[in-house]
């Protein structure tokens, strides 16, 4: 048995962060990780075909227990992009899983708060935060934060046809947001299987079925 299971201080949250070959991106991403001290479990998962970064990965792995390294297929187009996604999350122990990409600065605060609001409410599938947006100014060295265009929207019927009839009638992404691990697995399970010819397609069907799962609670930050 593992004891840090045990622990009630514990998170049950995994963050998955999926890469392909943007080697600045995903060490800066790891050294943001460690400077500001996770308090959750990571999960990289690797498509690309960078061998430096996976050995400098598989070495990281190695010396922080926090970080789980898998090294999965490279394939050259999208045809097989959510296979590495499924194979992940069945294979994360976690209750909670996070998608991150390697050009996020994450707010841990934000994704306790939501491990906290899923723990108590057990008919929603995800929750998240705020989103923004971090851009260079022209030429100098300052930093401009500009928010999505509109603030986030939380659908709370317990019908799914309701949520859905009502989520395309606002579009709302909730790719960066904590999902139940058991649910977002199924997500994938389905877009691995279906051979699509865009990946707008493949958004679209992963938008859908996370709020066919389940309600889907978004924070709005002031």
């Amino acid at each position: 048995m593992d004891k840090k299971n045990l622990d009630p201080s514990r998170s049950d949250v995994t963050l998955l962060l999926t890469i392909f070959n943007r080697r600045q991106f995903t060490l800066r991403w790891i050294n943001f990780i460690e400077q500001f001290d996770c308090p959750f479990d990571i999960y990289i998962s690797d498509g690309g075909n960078d061998k430096f970064l996976q050995k400098k990965l598989e070495k990281i792995a190695k010396k922080n227990k926090k970080i789980t390294y898998k090294k999965f297929t490279y394939y050259r187009n999208y045809k097989r992009l959510f296979e590495k996604f499924y194979l992940s999350t069945k294979e994360i122990k976690t209750k909670y899983t996070y998608l991150c990409e390697d050009d996020d600065f994450l707010i841990f605060e934000n994704i306790k708060k939501s491990e906290n609001f899923l723990n108590k409410n057990k008919s929603y599938s995800c929750s998240g935060g705020q989103s923004y947006n971090i851009e260079i100014l022209k030429k100098n060295f300052l930093f401009g934060r500009k928010e999505h265009f509109q603030k986030n929207i939380s659908y709370t019927d317990n019908s799914k046809f309701k949520r859905i009839l009502k989520l395309l009638n606002n579009m709302q992404s909730n790719w960066n947001c904590l999902h139940r691990t058991k649910d977002i697995n199924k997500i994938f399970e389905l877009t691995n299987k279906i051979d699509f010819s865009s990946y707008l397609e493949t958004e679209l069907l992963f938008i859908l079925s996370s709020f066919y799962f389940g309600k889907v609670n978004r924070f709005n930050h002031n």
